[in-house]
């Protein structure tokens, strides 16, 4: 059963959520955190999924997109995804049972430690999360290109655009807020990402979480290179981390990708693999 519940978050801002819910008490929840530009509606076939197995899901978008692209301010930094809405989505759940896991895919992973509440999590997994450094690309044509990118086009076209078109540039299905763009782009631009002291963040967490951390990397997400996810790993000094690099031959597949793994013909490979690492740490 689907349903939309509406939550408040610190700083007081409304966030739509959708609530999957088994017919039985539930056995936990998982969270799922979108990808930059990605709209929840992605996951819903992974939370039905993992709602046969007995456990509640919740899926959102991030303030100023999706479902609560409407909310009144226009000027949504991206620290806010995480700090805001991931905690409020944590917290809520957390209310409700002490058995709460995590799933962030791409930025949704990158932004789980600015959330306080991410130190009560059983175990989460990463997909595809990194910590995108231009000069960190195997491949220095692909770095140039993200050079370029964060260098001129983001921080250009998200000043003419607000909202910013990210379906135009290849950054999701949705529109995004301008400010938020803004800030990815400066992120990107230093080594440490959005842990550089100069951001000015509560980065506390990356060192101090000890949670079970499953990293998922793919030998053919261009996005995402292995080198970028080892280093956001990297970051959590407490946690205890696992990198898997899957290559789609491994899960007889021709390609995964960036988005891939959410697609339901891996139900009974990379979904199940996930499913028994979130579970087994309660």
């Amino acid at each position: 059963m689907k349903l939309t519940t509406t939550l408040t978050c610190r700083d007081h801002t409304s966030l739509l959520i959708s609530e999957f819910s088994p017919e039985n008490p539930p056995l936990g929840t998982i969270v799922i955190a979108s990808a930059f530009g990605v709209n929840q509606s992605f996951y819903w076939p992974m939370a039905e999924f993992f709602v046969k197995q007995g456990y509640k899901v919740l899926c959102f978008d991030y303030r100023g997109t999706g479902d609560n692209e409407s909310l009144t301010r226009e000027d949504f930094e991206l620290s806010e995804w995480g700090t805001q809405d991931i905690e409020g989505v944590l917290r809520y759940a957390i209310s409700k049972t002490d058995q709460v896991y995590f799933i962030g895919h791409s930025i949704g992973g990158q932004l789980l430690a600015l959330a306080p509440s991410s130190e009560q999590l059983k175990s989460a997994v990463f997909v595809a999360a990194s910590a995108p450094y231009w000069k960190r690309w195997p491949r220095l044509a692909d770095g140039l290109k993200i050079r370029v990118n964060i260098g001129f086009i983001l921080p250009i076209v998200s000043r003419i655009y607000s909202p910013f078109p990210a379906d135009k540039f290849g950054l999701g299905n949705q529109n995004l807020p301008s400010k938020a763009v803004q800030q990815w782009a400066k992120w990107m631009s230093k080594p440490n990402y959005l842990l550089d002291p100069s951001f000015g963040l509560d980065c506390s967490r990356f060192y101090s979480m000890q949670i079970p951390i499953l990293s998922y990397a793919f030998s053919d997400d261009a996005l995402a290179p292995k080198e970028n996810i080892n280093h956001l790993l990297r970051q959590f000094h407490e946690a205890d981390c696992e990198l898997k690099l899957v290559k789609p031959k491994d899960v007889d597949a021709k390609h995964i990708g960036h988005t891939g793994m959410f697609k339901a013909k891996f139900e009974s490979t990379l979904w199940k693999e996930t499913f028994e690492f979130l579970t087994a740490h309660n």
